[in-house]
């Protein structure tokens, strides 16, 4: 299960190699949609909402374009888990190996860029990244190391939205303020850029005589 950044949409991987995609006020899926060729092993979304990667049963790690619902590339591997940086490097893990994947051609084409490789017999569960640090995180079954991953993390923050530095009294502001700026669960949309917006009206044919 995983939560889209950017629409807030709620994601789940299943058995049958579906992926369903849920908001809180729906008692159906937004989309229903196979993703793999059989259970779904782990789903990672990119910061910027639009792209997803899959990786499952079938030993195929796919990239999605969500705003078309289309397949971008399909890389091979089983992953145990996935996690995308702030800057869009994809890590993937399966056994003892963790390996980093980049898209260094800005057409959405990811290839390798690092490989790691845990001690003989450490079984790796989970990776994730540290946010505004090139650090990441690896859960494997014999502890939780860290190792560094140059570039992945974003440099800049705004304090409006993380601020590293916040005192206790910015913490408690923070929390209220989020609180009055929360958005009802009735706006949470797959394409959250319809808020706001006026349908336009449409002119009234006049009778033909």
């Amino acid at each position: 299960m995983q939560v889209n950044p950017f629409n807030s949409v709620v994601a789940l991987g299943h058995l049958n190699g579906t992926v369903t995609m849920w908001k809180p006020t729906s008692p159906t899926p937004l989309v229903k949609m196979l993703a793999n060729h059989g259970p779904v092993s782990a789903l990672a979304f990119h910061s910027n909402g639009h792209l997803m990667a899959t990786t499952g049963m079938d030993r195929k790690i796919k990239l999605w374009d969500l705003r078309k619902f289309e397949v971008l590339q399909t890389l091979p591997g089983h992953d145990k888990t996935l996690d995308f940086s702030q800057k869009g490097l994809l890590a993937t893990a399966t056994g003892s190996f963790v390996q980093i994947l980049g898209d260094f051609s800005g057409s959405q084409n990811y290839s390798r860029y690092m490989g790691h490789s845990m001690a003989k017999g450490y079984q790796v569960n989970k990776v994730l990244f540290r946010p505004y640090e090139d650090v990441l995180g690896i859960g494997h079954s014999m502890g939780w190391p860290s190792i560094l991953i140059p570039g992945s993390g974003e440099p800049n923050f705004d304090s409006w939205v993380a601020n590293p530095f916040e005192t206790s009294k910015q913490r408690r502001e923070k929390e209220v303020r989020s609180l009055l700026d929360k958005l009802p669960a009735e706006t949470i949309l797959l394409d959250p850029t319809k808020i706001g917006t006026v349908k336009p009206t449409r002119k009234r044919e006049k009778p033909s005589k």
